[in-house]
């Protein structure tokens, strides 16, 4: 098992694709790596930041990260490994796609305007009577952005819209929210009491609103499943508001998603499910125990890290 930061490209690492041979990488400390030996790999947030940082010529430093970006995906494409997700999930994370299949798999999703025009947006909030909530399409690298319910003090801020569309949606009002981790074929449930919530509308927001597990009905869970197998998803997290006449509406999937801290609080296995999906590889063959523990350790040793905010 090895932890590859694609931040080293270029700080430390090198990376040498002889095509038609075995794609070979050289970590700094050293070690050596080939990349035909990997039956599994985790591909979470490869982040190109760091790559040529030290280039003061902006045109330049963003060329030298394009290529490293070309020759990475072009190595993981061109791979037999399982991937945790794959490549081109990335294409999971664009919210008008991930509404237009949730609706066509069958869930129920909230009346949606995304606009960068004031007046469009004005008449949508009017049709709700204000009942709206707005929110980013995308999410920074250095802070989360959180939900947020219309307010009219916000209405001068719709003249910016014209330089970023937003997301505006009707508000689903409801007793509890589910976060949902799918690892596989496996699916974790969280039930998440908005009603105890001080956060309001975002349950992220609040560290203290309770978690607990939770059974999907039989259905739901099918519709989870075949939401997963339509946007071609190994993992991803999805959030679901329930109304308080039983309605299951569909709001987000984060193919990225934190799990650790949903595991943390409420006990579910989330991690161990991690670790199998790892550890079967491309074969498909039964995991390891000591492979399974390795990895299953390392996740958890790792969860200070990787779970500081909900995601």
């Amino acid at each position: 098992m090895t932890i590859f930061d694609a931040g080293s490209l270029g700080n430390g690492s090198t990376l040498t694709y002889p095509l038609g041979e075995t794609p070979i990488t050289v970590l700094p400390s050293g070690q050596t790596v080939m990349f035909d030996r990997a039956t599994c790999i985790w591909y979470r947030r490869p982040r190109l930041g760091h790559v040529a940082e030290h280039i003061r010529n902006p045109a330049v430093r963003n060329f030298c990260r394009q290529e490293w970006a070309n020759l990475l995906e072009g190595l993981f494409l061109n791979s037999a490994a399982r991937f945790v997700n794959p490549v081109f999930a990335e294409y999971a994370a664009v919210k008008p796609r991930q509404l237009h299949v949730a609706r066509e798999v069958g869930w129920a999703i909230p009346d949606t305007l995304i606009t960068s025009d004031e007046d469009h947006a004005s008449a949508f909030i009017q049709k709700h009577r204000g009942r709206v909530i707005h929110k980013a399409m995308t999410a920074p690298r250095d802070r989360l952005i959180d939900t947020r319910v219309w307010d009219e003090g916000d209405r001068p801020a719709l003249k910016a819209l014209t330089f970023a569309p937003t997301i505006f949606q009707e508000m689903i009002c409801g007793p509890m929210d589910l976060r949902i981790t799918v690892v596989g074929q496996q699916v974790f449930t969280a039930r998440i009491l908005t009603d105890h919530s001080r956060a309001g509308i975002d349950s992220r927001m609040d560290m203290d609103a309770p978690y607990e597990p939770y059974e999907l009905p039989d259905q739901i869970h099918e519709r989870v499943l075949a939401f997963m197998a339509a946007m071609e998803l190994v993992y991803g997290t999805i959030d679901l508001k329930i109304t308080p006449e039983g309605e299951y509406v569909f709001l987000e999937v984060n193919p990225q998603g934190q799990f650790l801290y949903v595991e943390i609080l409420t006990g579910m296995p989330i991690a161990s499910a991690m670790a199998d999906l790892l550890a079967q590889g491309a074969d498909q063959s039964p995991p390891q125990s000591s492979v399974h523990g390795s990895l299953s350790d390392l996740i958890h040793q790792n969860r200070s890290t990787c779970d500081a905010h909900k995601d």
